[in-house]
């Protein structure tokens, strides 16, 4: 409109880019995009274990624990205090963390165990054996464990394009 004229707030509009930039609240280069609060940084890490976090389901931490190898790892069984690592989230000293919410929507806990390398490596081998037995197995047309899906008709069974015919 010709008449019309413009307020100052008007002529000096920052851009959305100009604004977007300035309301960073963190570095750019600080950030790469991962969620590190289940991290246990290697300095902090007796290098004779393997560590993982478990997750608080029924059943699961009895398993791992009490029928396997793992240990709970304690406050006192970190090495650095300013790993963060230490941080629990329940008051006790096994070291865990909220990862979500059970099925009864519950907070889910996970807890920081550990088992010595040299039995994970013996079982990893086992695992790689059986893995390689199953495959093995499954590529000339046999199903270990019994009929299948859809049966020993292979006219309905997956065979895949290269497996070795019997």
């Amino acid at each position: 409109m010709a008449g019309e004229t413009k307020t100052t707030n008007q002529m000096a509009r920052p851009t959305r880019q100009e604004t977007t930039a300035k309301s960073r609240r963190r570095r750019s280069d600080s950030f790469d995009g991962l969620d590190y609060r289940l991290d246990v940084p290697d300095e902090a890490k007796d290098s004779n274990y393997v560590y993982r976090w478990i997750n608080d389901e029924p059943g699961r931490l009895f398993q791992l624990t009490e029928q396997d190898d793992y240990d709970f790892v304690y406050d006192e069984g970190i090495r650095s205090e300013g790993s963060g690592a230490h941080k629990n989230t329940d008051g006790g000293t096994r070291i865990s963390r909220i990862v979500g919410r059970s099925k009864t929507g519950e907070p889910l806990r996970a807890y920081l165990c550990r088992k010595l390398k040299e039995y994970y490596d013996e079982d990893n081998r086992k695992r790689q054996r059986q893995w390689r037995e199953l495959t093995s197995q499954v590529e000339v047309g046999n199903v270990p464990g019994g009929d299948g899906l859809f049966g020993r008709d292979p006219e309905h069974a997956y065979i895949p394009r290269d497996a070795r015919r019997r």
